[in-house]
């Protein structure tokens, strides 16, 4: 007989010793450019620690991680463009916590979930319910325009799409050679909110 008990996942801030390990799991997921090295990962840490989760499973093993860049217009403008990759955005063109009203725009940099199943599923529920106080440990949710997010792999592809993002930019026009997708604060929240009613419902 299948254990039908309800997953439980954790999500919270990552620490400096979890960079090597999301190091690591970046260079497995991804290839070439799209991998961003241990360095790079600690020098945005070091400029704005809030927008860095790790996700738990209930005993306590890394599941995945959530990266989300609250970076300086100018340097976002360049990246939208295309002419850029994450790789180049530097710890300086980031805003830093103390400069948290100023944000407008956020960019999720990585959204990764080593699970699959219900397993998986039960980590986008944690996602969920904790979508909105992460973000507001990034920045005022109320002043937030729009969220961007680029998929290097199909399933972050469907995940996007499952939280209301839209194509703003092909491939072709980008030096990454990925899709990149757009979704406005307020819908962003109001999908989340959507999964999870669903998600309760269906429990």
């Amino acid at each position: 007989m299948s254990d039908k008990r309800p997953l439980m996942m954790d999500i919270a801030p990552a620490e400096a010793r979890d960079f090597a390990w999301i190091a690591e799991q970046e260079a497995k997921r991804f290839s070439g450019i799209d991998v961003i090295p241990e360095a790079l990962l600690r020098e945005w840490h070091s400029r704005n620690p809030t927008g860095f989760f790790l996700i738990t499973d209930e005993d306590g093993r890394r599941a995945g991680y959530i990266t989300i860049l609250p970076v300086r217009a100018e340097t976002l403008r360049l990246f939208l463009g295309g002419s850029i990759v994450e790789r180049q955005i530097r710890a300086d063109a980031m805003y830093s916590a103390d400069e948290r009203e100023l944000i407008r725009d956020l960019y999720v940099e990585s959204i990764v979930i080593n699970l699959s199943g219900r397993a998986r599923a039960a980590a986008l529920l944690a996602l969920a319910v904790n979508f909105v106080s992460m973000i507001e440990l990034i920045c005022d949710i109320d002043k937030l325009n729009h969220v961007y997010a680029i998929a290097a792999t199909t399933p972050g592809v469907n995940l996007l799409r499952r939280l209301g993002f839209s194509v703003v930019q092909k491939e072709v026009e980008r030096k990454d050679g990925h899709v990149l997708f757009s979704v406005e604060g307020k819908t962003l929240m109001d999908r989340i909110a959507g999964i999870y009613k669903n998600r309760m419902s269906d429990d």
